[in-house]
C-alpha cells in the first residue's frame, strides 16, 4: 500500500526534496522509484520486488530495512505474508536539499591523473611477465573536460580493466585445470 500526498497521475512524480536531499542512497532511491510507480493498492513483497528487479531477496530486504530506518517504508503482515507499505515522504527527511551543480567541469589533467592512477594500479598488480613497458607520460593539455567526457573516459578505461580481469581469470582457471590434470 502507498500513502500518497496527491491525486492519481499517469506517471510517477518524485518530489525534488526526496531526490536532492541525499538522504536516500542510490539503491534506496531506485527501489523507492520502482515502488512509487505501482498502483496505490499494491502490496510489496520482497520476493516479488527481487524477481522484478532481477536481484536477490536478501538484497531487497536490506534496502527495505534501511528505508524503514529512514521512515519511507513500514513492514506489516499482509494477505500472503510480510508486505511493505511505502510513504511518499518521510518525517525524517532533512529540510535542506542539496542543490545540483550545473555545468561542472574538471580540468583534463585531474581526470587524466585519476585514470592514469587506476591504470598504474592495474599494471602494478600484473605479474612481471605480463607487465608492459611504461610509455613516457604525455604532456597534460590545458583544456577542460566536461562531466560527460570524464564519464566516457572512465567507462572506456573500466572496460579495459574488465577485459584484463577476464583474461587474468581465464589464465588462472587454465593453471588450475593444468594442476588438476597432474
Amino acid at each position: 500500500m502507498i500513502e500518497r500526498s496527491n491525486e492519481k497521475t499517469p506517471y510517477t512524480a518524485i518530489k525534488n526534496k526526496v531526490l536532492r536531499s541525499g538522504f536516500l542512497a542510490l539503491e534506496e532511491l531506485g527501489l523507492y522509484a520502482v515502488m512509487l510507480s505501482k498502483p496505490d493498492n499494491w502490496e510489496f513483497s520482497e520476493f516479488v520486488l527481487a524477481r522484478e528487479l532481477g536481484t536477490s531477496q536478501k538484497e531487497v530486504h536490506g534496502i527495505l530495512k534501511r528505508m524503514e530506518q529512514k521512515g519511507f517504508v513500514r513492514e506489516r503482515s499482509g494477505r500472503y505474508g510480510t508486505v511493505w507499505d511505502l510513504f511518499e515522504m518521510s518525517e525524517q527527511l532533512p529540510d535542506r536539499a542539496i542543490e545540483p551543480r550545473r555545468n561542472y567541469t574538471v580540468p583534463q589533467t585531474t581526470a587524466k591523473a585519476f585514470v592514469d592512477s587506476v591504470m598504474r594500479k592495474v599494471r602494478d598488480s600484473k605479474p612481471d611477465a605480463e607487465r608492459e613497458q611504461k610509455d613516457e607520460p604525455e604532456k597534460p593539455e590545458e583544456r577542460q573536460m566536461t562531466s560527460e567526457e570524464i564519464a566516457q573516459a572512465f567507462f572506456k578505461k573500466a572496460e579495459e580493466l574488465r577485459k584484463i580481469a577476464a583474461e587474468r581469470k581465464a589464465q588462472e582457471q587454465a593453471c588450475r585445470n593444468a594442476q588438476n590434470r597432474v
